[in-house]
């Protein structure tokens, strides 16, 4: 019994003399990372940021951005734009400011988004024109692209120059090869055969990889490399016997529609127009090239010349969308002081469209919400007072603007049946054809390129209220307790929004703008469970026309309350604006 009582007794007196110790300082996550060369010293902020990394925050930023809500981040894809819109506000929370200086842009202060000149080519083609002057005669030959060759994706473009013949186009030690020696072909089109050379001496692992692999890009690289090396402006590539079905059957064809760059990319790469092994024959016998691929010997080819044509139908994709934007805040603005007109308030009461989220947001990252926006103010308007074929147009245009247009169409259709208005109901069902035809033909122009994701939907809570979920703000606790009261005043002006909404459709007599809004309360009950506050701009931009509608509603009795929605949602979207305006206004007086 005694030895047991020491046994205790020394046990209590080891671990109380273990937590009497200090602890031990806590180890920055900084020191977890190797650094690759010599350190330099970051700004503050940006170390207080990283020491205050953590696992949970890590994982939840790589849990929103992976997940199924963002819809795999495609091009153009609302999911893309979500995330862009995320990371550009998880910068301004770490005190990250935006870029200072770009080259594209002599704007000192340039915010985290930067537009983008992009032009959309469609119906691409192509024509390879080949002239071979021998003596007096010329003789020319001209192979169209889908016929005899294959072009590149390129904007509409004419290169001409002279011909250089490099038979395979190789470089190589083992074997040893080296079809550019004593060969001048800066500025000229390079003239060659794809693939290897007959011999087993070429028909390695190591060389079929580099020179016979698939896709085409990678098998023309080392060709384009040794090429562009030389200072050579095109590849002209002739393909084997088998060729000619590829080309029949439109395997390597260009994208009916493609995108580009609108300035010069230098960094595009050499274009490489690729020739059936018939056409290619013609080619090298007009130039006087004789023999088998095996036995012709690299050459300069005089009179030999070469005009490769590109064509297609060129947009500049930019100017029109900026030019939609615009007119759309115009058209918004114009529909609510109509509106606000028709209920006895003065038409000015149309510029508090501008202070609309949508319109805050979209004219700076160009989002469709604000036409979105502004169709339903147009709608609100012709409800009430315009000609059943404007109305139409506005509905048929609303649902092909996004997604949530259809539910203009929907609560529309809701109301006309509620007053048994049946053949009036059918006749604006038509309004929905125009989205029918195009939602057709992505189906067959776009199948098979990018597989359905499904309904986004968030796996942790699926019964969670994401909507009252707000992120925790690093940086200085004034500042995170201010953009944590404005999360609350959303929450708050959305759930206002929605009792308004439900109020109004539940009161007599009812309207077609309080149908119309019902259905985007119903749009909310999914959205709550998906997106929480992370992005400052989701529930602004996509309640948008619930608060124009709102508002509109409760202009007449209480127009405060009516607005009360629009300013909680509002003041969000402004704040998070609000450093780039700095920064802008700073760079503009020299600060």
């Amino acid at each position: 019994m005694t030895r047991r009582l020491m046994l205790v007794l020394i046990v209590l007196f080891c671990t109380g003399g273990a937590g009497a110790q200090a602890p031990a300082p806590a180890r920055p996550v900084s020191a977890d990372f190797v650094p690759p060369g010599p350190v330099v010293p970051l700004d503050g902020p940006v170390m207080n940021a990283i020491d205050g990394l953590r696992s949970q925050s890590l994982a939840s930023h790589i849990a929103f951005l992976s997940s199924r809500a963002l819809e795999g981040r495609g091009l153009a894809s609302p999911g893309l734009e979500a995330a862009a819109e995320y990371v550009a506000a998880q910068l301004a929370f770490a005190g990250v400011g935006p870029a200072r200086t770009l080259p594209v842009t002599p704007n000192p202060a340039a915010p985290y988004f930067h537009p983008v000149a992009v032009r959309q080519i469609s119906g691409a083609s192509c024509e390879v024109r080949v002239e071979s002057r021998r003596g007096l005669a010329t003789t020319i030959r001209t192979f169209r692209g889908g016929v005899d060759a294959v072009c590149p994706e390129l904007p509409p473009a004419v290169l001409s120059a002279p011909v250089v013949y490099a038979a395979y186009g190789i470089r190589e030690s083992s074997p040893a090869r080296d079809d550019y020696r004593d060969l001048d072909v800066k500025g000229t089109v390079v003239l060659l055969h794809a693939g290897l050379p007959p011999g087993p001496e070429w028909q390695h692992a190591e060389l079929r990889e580099r020179y016979a692999a698939e896709p085409a890009r990678r098998r023309f690289a080392a060709k384009v490399q040794a090429a562009a090396a030389g200072g050579a402006a095109a590849i002209i590539a002739i393909e084997g016997p088998a060729y000619a079905s590829t080309i029949a059957s439109g395997g390597d064809a260009p994208a009916s529609v493609f995108y580009t760059s609108y300035e010069p990319d230098d960094g595009a790469g050499m274009p490489v127009v690729r020739l059936s092994a018939a056409a290619g024959e013609a080619v090298l016998e007009a130039a006087g090239v004789g023999g088998s691929a095996l036995s012709a010997q690299p050459r300069t080819l005089p009179g030999t010349s070469v005009s490769l044509t590109f064509g297609g139908q060129d947009r500049l994709v930019d100017t029109t969308f900026f030019g939609v934007i615009w007119l759309s805040v115009f058209l918004g603005a114009y529909w609510v002081s109509r509106s606000a007109g028709h209920l006895g308030w003065h038409p000015a009461w149309g510029l508090c469209f501008l202070l609309v989220p949508a319109t805050l947001i979209s004219i700076d990252r160009m989002t469709v919400d604000l036409t979105l926006t502004a169709l339903t103010a147009g709608f609100a308007y012709y409800a009430r007072e315009g000609p059943s074929w404007r109305l139409g147009t506005v509905l048929a245009c609303a649902a092909l603007t996004r997604e949530t247009g259809v539910l203009l169409l929907a609560g529309y259709g809701l109301y006309l049946l509620s007053r048994r208005l049946w053949a009036r109901a059918i006749l604006f069902a038509a309004a929905g054809a125009p989205l029918l035809v195009w939602l057709g033909f992505l189906e067959k122009a776009m199948r098979g390129v990018h597989p359905d994701t499904g309904f986004p939907y968030r796996t942790g809570a699926p019964f969670g209220i994401c909507l009252f979920m707000s992120p925790p703000y690093p940086g200085p606790e004034i500042l995170a307790w201010i953009l944590r009261a404005l999360d609350y005043l959303v929450m708050t002006g959305v759930l206002l929004a929605a009792f308004l909404a439900v109020r109004h459709v539940l009161k007599r007599p009812r309207t077609p703008e309080g149908f119309v809004a019902w259905m985007f309360v119903l749009m909310l009950v999914p959205i709550v469970t998906v997106f929480n506050l992370y992005d400052p701009y989701t529930y602004p931009r996509l309640i948008s026309p619930l608060l124009v509608l709102v508002a509109l509603q409760e202009l007449p009795a209480r127009a405060w309350l009516g607005l009360l929605p629009l300013a909680f949602l509002s003041a969000r979207a402004a704040v998070q604006l609000g450093t780039q305006v700095v920064g802008i206004w700073r760079g503009f007086v020299g600060g």
